[in-house]
């Protein structure tokens, strides 16, 4: 999360300068302004832009942004409001339906039974392979979502490239994937990936493909 305009500008601007046009924003910062100025400033940019709110709006704050980012076509909206299944009641029950990016949940599914509490109230799923514990459960949380109609985005936590390279294996089954790049944080001891603007290219190399991490 970024502290002023000037570093978020930097941020995007260096983005764009490696190919990347599509970008997922961190707000929620318990600034409301703050985080509607920074939404601004990367719309002007022309990306295509999804938000991780990371639970940090209100039920009524996220229903008076929520039209407002459909129009900007925001390409989804990450946790708006708390883990809390009640909170999401709310939120449906002001926003209502249309006209609003898909809302994706990540901490308000931090087990398989929770898909049945948020059924109805999302549009998709930020699925992690430490939150689902490993590749084979990653699978089944994919399938139950697929089977709810939801949405699928493939995310991480603090993995290490070994654990980041698992998770880019089911690229192809997501919708959406946010699984950090190689040189953004240490990758040590091993990798198995690389992203080329927008694009994530697995390594063909047998099982998951890990090559030596290069110390610097």
């Amino acid at each position: 999360m970024v502290s002023s305009e000037h570093e978020l500008c930097d941020m995007l601007d260096e983005a764009r300068s490696h190919g990347s046009t599509c970008i997922k924003l961190k707000t929620g910062s318990g600034d409301f302004a703050w985080d509607k100025r920074c939404i601004q400033l990367a719309v002007a940019r022309k990306i295509r832009l999804g938000l991780d709110v990371n639970g940090g709006w209100t039920p009524a704050q996220s229903a008076q942004i929520l039209p407002k980012l459909g129009e900007q076509k925001i390409a989804f909206v990450e946790q708006p409001v708390g883990r809390e299944s009640e909170k999401w009641r709310e939120l449906r029950s002001r926003a209502g339906e249309a006209g609003i990016p898909p809302l994706v949940a990540d901490e308000s599914l931090q087990e398989q039974e929770d898909f049945a509490e948020m059924r109805g109230l999302i549009d998709g799923v930020n699925v992690k392979l430490l939150k689902t514990g490993g590749l084979r459960a990653a699978l089944h949380w994919i399938s139950l979502a697929r089977e709810l109609g939801l949405l699928v985005m493939l995310g991480v936590m603090v993995e290490t490239g070994i654990g980041r390279t698992a998770a880019a294996q089911l690229a192809p089954l997501a919708d959406w994937l946010d699984i950090d790049p190689p040189d953004s944080i240490p990758a040590d001891p091993m990798i198995g990936f690389q992203i080329y603007g927008d694009r994530l290219a697995l390594s063909d190399r047998p099982g998951l493909g890990l090559v030596e991490v290069e110390s610097t």
